[in-house]
């Protein structure tokens, strides 16, 4: 090989180690491989880039500088007149502590923002060594390391699907759960089929390519394309699946136009045949094996994202100029949610928004301007092969209006190593450097050290809060106090100091509460510590205040809320009055509220008649409604005894009619059927009627156990086999357990009179778990069914297992008194097993 050649495939092998490095260690999420990764990317792009033309970094170097300038401290004065909001933050960060700000940044997380400072001068980088790569080993070899990288990824979440791993390279375990192909370096769907759309469209960038038309490799570069088009398909995210197939149509039509009449490129028909061979391969054969997974996944009606973006456009109103600081948002964005608050978002979904409300409008503006600068002078459309790959990135970039996968380090690098290889000129080493070069190349690498130095000590947010709520563990608020200045903005650590200092002083808890619902007042949470810390200090009314305002709110800590209320009310005027009438989450709250009051209190019966108004057909209470009248016709003494019999079951049947005539009833409908049936003296018309019940509803345990009961009572053996078999498997699951479940059938057969059925039943019990008490309760069913032989190997068994049994010792005593057995009777070491029923 000449040594033209392995210089060629060295920078093709450096861009290839930079890329993964950037994008293994979890996507380059982690501080510190993000700091080590922008570093490595910045120092070989500028390396490989010395001398030659670096425009296509332009408009990286231009954000990364300006995120810069979010982080230099300001004097409070103008800091208020840049940004009013920002300061109104900044003046009352320390206000729980009793401290005041004198200077502070436009960004409302100087940590996040010093990383993302590195971050974006690394992107820089990357697009420098798409471009250097393009110009030092050309088109087919720059194009080769987008598609290698996204095969190396794929490849690894595959590895850990087949390992069965759930931490990542075995170190890393994720906050949430997730399995399968899941588990890999990219945890989000979306992020992970960003990443694999980018190596996708470098992979039919490089089908189009005249050099690797005429090359052996053709085949496997298709194999490697349609490889990860199945796996973004089986993914299933709405948003990559979309811009695959707009993608490959986009950049097909692109190089139909540019090479129509060029016989020295792949014939239009051609290229409309392999795209669409890729594509449908692809999809094709992940429908067949995924089928189910990829329609349940494409078909999510879960649109939260959305109700994220509307919420950052108010956000954008109120920061317009400045905006909040690059990595900010999810701070600031508790102030502005509407979506349930048990949901962390640390940006919001949508590009152009996540830009706009963290950089400013202006920014945003002037970095959407300096691409398409880049792009319009470079005349990437000279080479129809990087006009599909420049046609790919830009819809990547489109699927980021919906899923904000480029928000990752790894992904971002590789769409900016595409952008350079598809922006650059080409054509060699000798290319002359333009003016910016020179300037463009230092100030990244300027950003760079300059970034990964101060974020140093960077902390992501969830990490800072477990550090916070893990110091604070000992009651010491002075550990949550230094959080305040890192993290203005986020309404969790003025939560949890005040929950710290209000296990000891409700008072002063007051002053941390009310700083979080200034930053949060939406958030349920905090108003039910608050509505605590009230009640402790015996504000009883303000406190019922304040749990109303946590159901208004919908939030997940209604239920406690209501719990709360229940325990202050004290009359139902003042119970009732916690759910707003007309509000959104009434008749939600209404439920909650009538199951959590005990049945018999006094407050009960006006939140069922409140819950009746707004909804007849309240399933639940009806359902109370006849189980209270059974009780009451079962319960002697309680009138329904003799001739008043007839009278209470005639309620009973006018509760079951109440609900036949709601939807969603057919399961306590027919159960109660069984009951009418029953009580009425019709057992076996019962006893079928219970057990197509317990079958309609899905075959619930505690169903067949009742109908085993009832079974038992009627004495029907054959059903109260069949439901006693199906309870027990369902309760064998460890060795107690089983021995649990056959005592209960064992009972069954006593009830039923079968007493030679309890005994062997019994005898599984003890076989499943030996105990010196089953084996006791083994030796009585046996007596009863008289077998008084089994009675002693039981007893003897029960003695062994504990010696200081006197009681069974006394018992074998009297049973070979009364009845002598054979000299050749003697224990074994396990009894014989008997044929249950």
């Amino acid at each position: 090989m000449k040594k033209s050649q392995l210089r060629q495939w060295g920078v093709a092998l450096l861009a290839l180690v930079c890329l993964l490095a950037a994008v293994l260690p979890i996507g380059g999420f982690p501080p510190l491989a993000a700091r080590l990764a922008a570093l490595a990317l910045v120092a070989a792009g500028v390396a490989l880039s010395a001398g030659s033309p670096s425009r296509v970094a332009v408009p990286y170097a231009i954000l990364s500088a300006w995120t810069l300038v979010q982080v230099i401290p300001l004097p409070m004065r103008v800091l208020r007149a840049l940004s009013p909001r920002a300061a109104d933050v900044w003046r009352d960060a320390l206000a729980p502590v009793g401290g005041a700000v004198t200077s502070a940044p436009l960004s409302l997380c100087p940590e996040a923002t010093w990383l993302e400072v590195a971050k974006w001068a690394g992107l820089g980088g990357a697009a420098l060594l798409g471009a250097a790569a393009h110009r030092k080993s050309g088109l087919s070899r720059s194009l080769s390391v987008g598609l290698v990288a996204a095969v190396v990824v794929a490849l690894s979440h595959v590895g850990h699907g087949l390992a069965g791993a759930t931490r990542v390279w075995g170190l890393y375990r994720p906050t949430n759960t997730f399995s399968g192909f899941h588990v890999g370096p990219l945890l989000n769907v979306n992020t992970l089929s960003g990443y694999l759309l980018l190596g996708a469209f470098a992979g039919l960038a490089l089908v189009y390519s005249s050099r690797l038309r005429q090359s052996a490799a053709t085949a496997l570069v298709l194999v490697c394309t349609s490889g990860l088009v199945i796996f973004v398909v089986v993914l299933a995210s709405r948003s990559a699946v979309a811009a695959l197939l707009a993608g490959s149509v986009l950049a097909t039509a692109l190089y139909v136009l540019r090479t129509r009449g060029d016989s020295r490129r792949i014939p239009p028909m051609g290229a409309i045949v392999a795209t669409a061979a890729v594509v449908a391969t692809g999809a094709g054969l992940a429908v067949l094996g995924f089928g189910g997974e990829i329609a349940q996944g494409l078909g999510e009606k879960n649109f939260t994202k959305l109700k994220v973006v509307v919420d950052a456009t108010s956000m954008v109103r109120d920061y317009p100029l400045f905006g909040v600081g690059r990595g900010a948002f999810s701070g600031i964005y508790h102030l502005y949610r509407t979506v349930p608050d048990d949901e962390f978002w640390t940006h919001p979904e949508n590009v152009a928004v996540a830009f706009s409300v963290e950089w400013g409008v202006p920014a945003t503006l002037v970095a959407i301007a300096s691409f398409a600068w880049v792009g319009a002078t470079s005349r990437p459309s000279r080479s129809a092969a990087r006009l599909v790959l420049l046609a790919g990135v830009a819809t990547v970039v489109a699927q980021n209006l919906f899923d904000f996968g480029l928000e990752a380090l790894g992904v971002g690098a590789l769409a900016a190593y595409l952008w350079g290889v598809a922006a650059s000129s080409g054509g060699g080493e000798a290319r002359a450097a333009d003016r910016t070069s020179r300037p463009v190349q230092a100030a990244l690498v300027g950003l760079a050290l300059v970034g990964a130095a101060l974020s140093s000590s960077a902390t992501p947010p969830l990490d800072a809060r477990n550090k916070a709520f893990a110091a604070s563990r000992g009651g010491d608020v002075s550990a949550v106090a230094p959080y305040l200045a890192r993290f203005p903005a986020d309404p969790y650590f003025p939560l949890l100091g005040g929950m710290v200092a209000g296990a000891k002083e409700p008072a002063r808890a007051i002053g941390w509460y009310n700083r979080a619902l200034e930053l949060a007042p939406r958030w349920g949470l905090v108003h039910l510590e608050l509505a605590r810390a009230l009640a402790r200090l015996g504000a009883r009314r303000q406190a019922l205040l304040e749990a109303r305002l946590v159901v208004d709110a919908g939030s997940t800590s209604s239920r406690d809320a209501l719990a709360l209320a229940i325990a202050l009310a004290r009359d139902a005027d003042e119970l009732s009055g916690v759910v707003t009438p007309g509000g959104r989450s009434e008749r939600d709250a209404l439920r909650v509220l009538w199951e959590l009051t005990p049945a018999e209190s006094p407050l009960r019966p006006a939140i069922e008649r409140r819950l009746l108004e707004g909804s007849p057909c309240e399933v639940a209470v009806l359902v109370a409604h006849a189980e209270a009248a059974l009780r009451t016709l079962r319960t002697p003494g309680a009138g329904c005894d003799g001739d008043a019999r007839p009278a209470c079951l005639a309620r009973v049947v006018a509760a079951r009619e109440k609900l036949r005539a709601c939807p969603d009833s057919s399961a306590p409908g027919a159960r109660l059927d069984a009951e009418v049936l029953w009580e009425s003296g019709e057992q076996a018309r019962a006893l079928d009627a219970f057990e197509e019940s317990c079958r309609s509803r899905g075959a619930t345990t505690d169903c067949f156990a009742a109908l085993a009961e009832r079974a038992a009572t009627a004495k029907d053996f054959k059903r109260m086999q069949r439901a006693t078999r199906i309870v027990t498997s369902a309760r064998c699951l460890t060795a107690s357990d089983c021995g649990a479940a056959w005592a209960w059938a064992a009972q069954l057969h006593r009830a039923a009179g079968d007493l030679v059925g309890a005994y062997l039943v019994l005898q599984k019990s003890v076989d499943a778990n030996p105990t010196a008490e089953g084996y006791r309760a083994a030796a009585d069913a046996a007596v009863l069914a008289g077998m008084r032989d089994r009675a002693l190997v039981a007893l003897r068994h029960a003695v062994a297992l504990d010696p200081s049994d006197t009681a069974s010792q006394a018992r074998i005593s009297e049973l070979e008194a009364a009845r002598p057995v054979s000299s050749t009777l003697v224990p074994s070491r396990r009894p014989p097993r008997p044929i249950g029923p």
